[in-house]
């Protein structure tokens, strides 16, 4: 995320202007942030993990989204192109937009050094308020480590740090399992290119 404009930005002109933009921006609290592109790790990741979802999802009620879908969290009117999100049933848009959903059941998010931050603490706060969010997973790109955290009773989260390649990720809500060696299979930690 970059430093935001000082001005406000009504909801209204920030959807016109995401509709020209070549750009993703987010949108929290009218303070509008750019997106910076993705490196190689960061796109494996999230293909990986894409790929796997989507095989134990097929013939289910489930959708698996990239992140060109952009999510609405109403409570603190925000929009945000989280990396991966999962939508069980029928899609719920804001506004009637298909390029919005406010449902997502899952989120993944893939960190980076200058978002992990503010992925793992406000935006995670923020998702948090979403009703049908059941599951928030992130995936760190410089070494081994997926943060799960799953929605208890009582609006408690629980958190779980997995750190080796044979650990698996179970994703109760949508009934998928990962492990992390899939997750991370082909990807190059700590900023190193694949070997030719």
């Amino acid at each position: 995320m970059s430093t935001p404009p000082p001005a406000y930005c009504s909801v209204d002109d920030y959807l016109a202007l995401e509709a020209t933009s070549d750009i993703k921006h987010e949108y929290v609290d009218a303070a509008i942030y750019a997106m910076t592109g993705a490196s190689y790790t960061h796109n494996v990741l999230v293909s990986n993990s894409i790929g796997l979802l989507h095989n134990q999802l097929r013939r289910r009620r489930c959708n698996v989204l990239p992140s060109a879908m952009r999510v609405h969290v109403s409570a603190h009117t925000s929009f945000f192109y989280p990396d991966i999100s999962v939508v069980c049933g029928a899609p719920l848009f804001f506004q009637q937009r298909s390029d919005t959903i406010t449902n997502p059941i899952v989120i993944f998010e893939v960190l980076s050094p200058s978002t992990a931050d503010y992925d793992r603490g406000l935006k995670f706060e923020l998702y948090r308020t979403l009703p049908a969010l059941q599951a928030y997973i992130t995936i760190a790109q410089d070494r081994m480590h997926v943060m799960y955290a799953t929605r208890q009773p009582a609006e408690r989260w629980m958190l779980i740090d997995l750190l080796r390649p044979e650990q698996q990720l179970d994703l109760t809500a949508i009934n998928c399992r990962l492990t992390l060696a899939e997750i991370y299979e082909s990807a190059p930690l700590a900023g190193r290119l694949p070997e030719e």
